[in-house]
């Protein structure tokens, strides 16, 4: 399940239980966070992300629904920080 579908699916629970949701999904897919998120992406020589995969994509499309509850949730979980590696990635290829 998409991590965005699965964070709207349980936000009736509230957003801290959706996220450690999300977190738990995300740690099961991949084992090793630091590894995926590196490869998630593609950098030029410059270090400027170029195009992004799937994880990057939906790395992404979870920011956008769960960006708004962040504050609700004050975690610092995997997930979250994964969502910050990306988002931050993004804006040096926007930059």
């Amino acid at each position: 399940m998409y991590l965005s579908t699965l964070f709207l699916s349980e936000i009736e629970n509230g957003a801290q239980y959706a996220i450690v949701r999300c977190n738990e999904e995300f740690l099961s897919r991949f084992a090793t966070v630091h590894d995926c998120l590196a490869s998630s992406f593609l950098t030029d020589a410059s270090e400027k992300v170029r195009q992004g995969n799937n994880l990057y994509d939906e790395m992404l499309a979870l920011w956008d629904v769960f960006r708004e509850f962040k504050e609700e949730t004050g975690s610092d979980l995997p997930v979250i920080q994964a969502m910050n590696t990306v988002c931050a990635a993004r804006r040096q290829a926007e930059g």
